[in-house]
């Protein structure tokens, strides 16, 4: 077993908390944060230097990628994703962040690329638009 793994498996399990605004419950497995506690902090990073804004959205950009997934998740879980509004939320979501990872990839990257990276994003909205 690698050392890494040993620490993952010394490490206790996660105390039951009570929900906050933006975390999700699932019966049974406890409080899924989906990066709410992360998002809040953004505003208090002081990222500076020419890039400081654009690592602020990067980041940004990552925590709406974990809210879907969880949000997403919780959806299948619960058997309610191929619901005509839950796909609408999805979708609307999705194409932000779409929108977002093609702006931050063009600012850091040439476009060789960014049709594969995107791509399966593109999917994801295909899934929820079909």
């Amino acid at each position: 077993m690698s050392a890494s793994l040993k620490k993952m498996a010394l490490l206790p399990r996660p105390r039951r908390v009570a929900p906050r605004a933006g975390g999700l419950v699932l019966p049974g497995q406890g409080r899924i944060v989906c990066a709410t506690d992360a998002a809040q902090l953004l505003p208090l990073a002081r990222m500076e230097g020419t890039e400081g804004a654009l690592v602020r959205d990067e980041y940004a950009n990552t925590v709406r990628m974990l809210r879907h997934a969880c949000q997403r998740g919780l959806a299948l879980r619960q058997g309610v994703l191929g619901r005509s509004a839950v796909k609408r939320r999805l979708a609307e979501d999705m194409r932000h962040i779409l929108g977002e990872h093609r702006r931050l990839w063009m600012a850091r990257n040439r476009e060789g690329g960014l049709q594969d990276s995107a791509g399966r994003l593109e999917a994801r909205l295909g899934e929820y638009t079909s």
